[in-house]
Order: structure tokens, then C-alpha cells, then sequence
């Protein structure tokens, strides 16, 4: 007696999911080291960014900081002017007034 027909087809039936088994063990390991990389690659920039995040920061403060002291400047000179103009208005007034309580206090 030979062996049966369905021997072969049994056979190449066990090969094939031998293959696939295979096929989807290899699939996983790849996924599996392509989640690794991706975490590696994710840590190593979140590490870049948290490094670059007090520079940008800290240039940011600059800008501002500079920003507020042109401003602040430009309202200091800008009071300055003002005053030096009231200053004068009010003084040449002043002056007359003293002229006046003068003639009132001094005989002429």
C-alpha cells in the first residue's frame, strides 16, 4: 500500500503555514525594531527640543527686553521734551510774575 493522496497535499498544507508562521514572525520583529527606532528617534528629538526650548526662550526675553527698553527710552524722551517745553512756557510766566510782585514791593 502506497502512501495516501492526501499525504502530499497534508504535507505542503504544514510547509505553508510553516511559511507563513515564519512570514509573520519576521513581520513582527520588523515592526517590533521599527517601534524601537521610532521611540529612539522620538526621545532623541524631544530631548533636542527640551535642550532648545530655554535658548529660544531666552532669546524671545531678549527681544522683549530689548523691544521695552527702546520703548521705554523713546517715552523718556519723548516726556523730556514735553517737560523742557512746560518748563519754559512756565518759566517765562514765573518770570512775570516775579516782575509784578516786584513792582508791587519795591518802590520805583
Amino acid at each position: 500500500m502506497g502512501p495516501h493522496p492526501e499525504v502530499p497535499t497534508l504535507k505542503k498544507i504544514y510547509e505553508a503555514e510553516r511559511e507563513a508562521e515564519r512570514i509573520v514572525r519576521e513581520a513582527e520583529a520588523e515592526a517590533a525594531a521599527l517601534l524601537r527606532r521610532a521611540d529612539t528617534e522620538a526621545a532623541e528629538l524631544l530631548e533636542a527640543r527640551t535642550r532648545l526650548l530655554p535658548l529660544l526662550h531666552g532669546r524671545a526675553l531678549e527681544e522683549v527686553l530689548s523691544s521695552a527698553e527702546k520703548e521705554a527710552g523713546e517715552l523718556l524722551e519723548s516726556v523730556k521734551v514735553r517737560t523742557e517745553g512746560w518748563v519754559k512756557t512756565q518759566k517765562a510766566g514765573v518770570d512775570r510774575i516775579v516782575d509784578r510782585l516786584l513792582e508791587r514791593v519795591l518802590p520805583s
